[in-house]
């Protein structure tokens, strides 16, 4: 297969965790990634591995307003998956976040999946003649229990009625959407882990199960990547 005949995923938060990860994997495992992220020497190296593999790395702010449109100027709109790995609390941890705050925790966790499905969703689309698509989102499990920020939770939260409605609006059109929602998740810094409770390995394992012809018959669903149950289940909390 020329590199050209690969398929196409793109992926967000590239630069490092669990992006870092998913982008280095699905690479290994025979698609043309795309990696986004902030500019950065984690976002460089990342794109020297990458090379050698069909793939490439672009370096844009997408919480900015152009970001979006940086990123789609750069790589155009062909691509049969997206896994949405931007994330993470902003360090806003106050229980009485402003206003402000969190618009800006949601701009991180949700508005940029927004925006991107909003120009990816319709090439897709096999009823706009596309050939369908897969777009993952990572949640977290902070979005229904109590754990960690609040602002977060609340941002996370919103990015799943985001995902189970889309889910249910492109299903028809062979789009299949699918949320994540892992506890906490080891990034091999070195950073104290007695807390964490899942790692980047396992969650990209199931990343790459639902990117595989495996998982035709899954659609619409919600995994909860929970260690301590020492499991992933898949809850069909979407279907209808």
């Amino acid at each position: 297969m020329s590199a050209e005949e690969y398929p196409r995923v793109l992926v967000t938060g590239a630069s490092r965790g669990l992006g870092r990860k998913t982008a280095l994997g699905l690479a290994s495992n025979g698609w043309k990634v795309t990696a986004c992220a902030r500019p950065s020497s984690e976002l460089e190296s990342l794109g020297r591995l990458l090379s050698v593999q069909a793939g490439n790395v672009v370096g844009c702010d997408l919480t900015q307003e152009t970001g979006v449109e940086e990123l789609i100027s750069a790589t155009g709109l062909g691509f049969e998956a997206v896994v949405h790995a931007l994330g993470g609390t902003l360090s806003v941890r106050d229980p009485l976040f402003s206003a402000k705050e969190l618009q800006e925790v949601v701009a991180h966790n949700l508005s940029v999946a927004i925006e991107l499905n909003r120009r990816l969703v319709p090439v897709m689309s096999t009823k706009e003649g596309g050939q369908g698509g897969t777009l993952i989102h990572i949640s977290s499990l902070a979005s229904v229990v109590n754990l960690g920020s609040p602002s977060y939770s609340i941002a996370k939260s919103m990015l799943n009625a985001y995902v189970r409605n889309l889910d249910n609006s492109f299903r028809s059109q062979g789009i299949k959407v699918f949320n994540i929602l892992p506890s906490r998740i080891a990034l091999e810094r070195g950073q104290e882990t007695k807390h964490v409770e899942v790692t980047a390995e396992a969650v990209f394992d199931l990343i790459d199960f639902l990117l595989s012809e495996r998982a035709a018959i899954v659609s619409g669903s919600t995994f909860f990547a929970d260690a301590n149950s020492a499991k992933m289940v898949g809850q069909g909390m979407f279907e209808s």
